[in-house]
């Protein structure tokens, strides 16, 4: 597709309009692990299976993708929260490509002159990440039992008490 292409860059053309160079790698930074940023990858696993020009920095703030709609499931029987839930690091081992990798941040900052952003890691430390094509993929956001309230990322255990907690609530 057209958005693809130039996610890529094509192999020809001049590298000043940000086309990629024969020989040359991209970096993509796609921030947002959910459903837009997964199949973003997929798609361009799709067009160069290997990742020959590529480079791929997956951000997200949370270590867990969580299926909201199951979510449903996980009200009526806390033991359908796993099933619900996968950590986003077993997603890059599925791809099992070296140039894919996983950095758990809060976007904090995009600095476009500078082609980086500037994420603050579960730690509260903060890390730079140079990119050369940036995809923004966060979705949406409701705080509440689907989401904390607050700019935390917790953990898939700490994810789970939360759900065991609304489930006993309703008991």
């Amino acid at each position: 597709s057209t958005l693809l292409t130039s996610l890529m860059g094509s192999t020809q053309g001049n590298t000043a309009a940000g086309r990629i160079a024969p020989g040359e790698k991209r970096t993509i930074v796609i921030v947002g692990a959910s459903y837009a940023g997964r199949n973003i990858i997929e798609q361009l696993i799709t067009i160069d299976p290997l990742l020959k020009q590529l480079e791929i920095i997956w951000i997200d703030k949370m270590a867990i993708f969580e299926c909201i709609p199951n979510n449903y499931e996980s009200f009526v029987d806390a033991n359908e929260y796993d099933k619900n839930v996968a950590n986003i690091e077993d997603f890059v081992k599925f791809y099992g490509l070296s140039n894919i990798s996983f950095v758990q941040g809060l976007l904090k900052e995009v600095k476009a002159a500078e082609n980086t952003v500037v994420i603050t890691q579960p730690d509260q430390s903060d890390k730079e990440i140079s990119y050369n094509t940036l995809v923004i993929a966060t979705g949406a956001y409701k705080s509440g039992a689907w989401r904390p309230e607050d700019e935390a990322a917790p953990s898939k255990g700490e994810r789970k008490q939360v759900w065991e907690g609304e489930y006993e609530k309703r008991q």
